[in-house]
């Protein structure tokens, strides 16, 4: 199966149910500003240098925390890590269904990151490779922070 390009995804963004992905973030945010923590979707730049840091030769799944609309997982692919290797972890029931729309070949659990043991019950076959989060640290108090790292 070949791989969803970075411009493939943009497009999709652009175009899902037709509200950009900068409006799900900032409705979502005035819903409940210390759950999603952010009012839009990481850019570009930051989503790449985010998924620089995970190397596609390593062999095992990654896990995404809090992946919210999908551009860091968008980079991921672009990088080379096959979809059927990424766990997304996120909260946000609609931005559950946006992702498994976007992604269907990742494997997207709606939950708590901060509960990642009890989140990821059963659903890895190995150890994972790397974590990306984009957890929106701040918004917690620092002993479940220092908790999650």
């Amino acid at each position: 199966m070949p791989h969803r390009t970075a411009l493939s995804t943009a497009k999709t963004r652009a175009t899902s149910k037709g509200r950009p992905d900068e409006v799900r973030f900032l409705q979502s945010w005035l819903q409940n500003p210390l759950i999603t923590g952010a009012v839009s979707p990481s850019g570009r730049a930051l989503a790449r240098t985010m998924a620089n840091y995970i190397d596609p030769n390593d062999d095992g799944p990654v896990i995404e925390l809090g992946p919210g609309t999908g551009p860091v997982t968008s980079a991921l692919i672009a990088r080379g890590i096959a979809p059927e290797r990424l766990v997304l972890i996120e909260y946000n029931p609609e931005f559950c269904k946006l992702l498994r729309m976007r992604f269907p070949g990742a494997t997207v659990i709606q939950g708590d990151a901060y509960n990642m043991a009890a989140t990821l019950d059963g659903q890895l076959s190995q150890p994972a490779v790397g974590v990306v989060s984009s957890l929106p640290l701040f918004t917690r108090p620092a002993p479940q922070r220092y908790s999650l790292l």
